[in-house]
């Protein structure tokens, strides 16, 4: 804090007051709506994940209808019993999350699903792949629903455990970490073991999957 600086919440109210505001009051002992947002958004990461790990390997293989099919019965699976607090909000955005997942970022059928929730010497990953030109990488998602930099400093830190980790088990093997943030393509970032950052999109590990097209006759 700075020196001569009042505490945060009493300028708060200050200000609140000065405006003639009314002033918002939580109690100390429960979540802030904040707290309560990231919460949520975990919770949702987490159904994320295993619906991709559900679906991954068979979406390699189907066109745009057949995959829709696929990942509601997914999403359905995944939500079934648990209580996201947001009902029909909370599987819409659990779906919109994975179908963009599947639409911009899945390898193709070359490519090998290795894993999801990967154990690692200091943490888990979230997806692994291993593809025949550009071994193993790592995809990191990140659900985060307001624009943030990517590269906070927690998330740096996670990206270099994760980079040592992947480095010591597959070697010259292994080819580096996607950062995926969904709903914000233009923060992807493709982290290689030398330290080397790059913008994910155009990169060699810009890969999806090509998907059939389900009207052949529309060019």
């Amino acid at each position: 804090m700075s020196r001569g600086m009042a505490p945060r919440a009493s300028r708060d109210t200050d200000l609140y007051a000065r405006a003639g505001l009314p002033q918002a009051r939580y109690a100390t002992s429960k979540a802030s709506p904040t707290a309560d947002r990231s919460s949520y958004d975990a919770r949702i990461g987490s159904i994320v994940h295993g619906v991709i790990a559900t679906v991954a390997r068979t979406c390699q293989l189907l066109g745009f209808v057949e995959r829709g099919d696929v990942v509601q019965e997914a999403v359905a699976a995944q939500t079934l019993g648990r209580d996201l607090g947001r009902g029909d909000k909370a599987r819409l955005r659990v779906t919109g999350l994975v179908c963009q997942y599947l639409d911009l970022y899945l390898p193709p059928a070359d490519a090998t699903f290795v894993g999801a929730e990967l154990r690692l010497e200091n943490g888990r990953v979230d997806l692994a792949w291993k593809h025949p030109k550009h071994g193993v990488f790592f995809d990191e998602l990140k659900t985060w629903r307001h624009d943030k930099d990517a590269l906070d400093a927690d998330t740096l830190a996670q990206m270099e455990r994760y980079l040592d980790a992947g480095s010591t088990r597959y070697s010259e093997r292994f080819s580096g970490v996607r950062l995926i943030t969904l709903g914000n393509r233009r923060a992807a970032l493709w982290l290689r073991p030398d330290g080397q950052i790059d913008a994910l999109a155009g990169s060699a590990l810009d890969l999806s999957s090509p998907v059939r097209n389900p009207n052949p006759e529309v060019a």
